[in-house]
């Protein structure tokens, strides 16, 4: 298992399948919405911040994440 997925293990264990893959967001999204998702941890939208470039004091190795709270909360 490579170090990105522990990172992403430790934010929230139960969004990697058993492949050893990030479920997409879309997928963390429906879990969230039938009840499923663990709202006790955040979604993790992707596992870096590359997209975010141009926030020079932000390192793309960090991985973007929202609280499920802030997701119920926009619905």
């Amino acid at each position: 298992m490579n170090d990105k997925i522990k990172e992403l293990q430790r934010i929230n264990k139960n969004i990697i399948d058993q492949n050893g893959q990030l479920l997409s967001f879309d997928k963390q999204l429906i879990q969230l919405m039938s009840g499923v998702f663990d709202t006790r941890y955040p979604l993790v939208i992707a596992p870096n911040t590359m997209s975010l470039s141009y926030i020079n004091d932000l390192n793309p190795n960090n991985c973007l994440v929202m609280n499920s709270s802030t997701v119920i909360k926009l619905r």
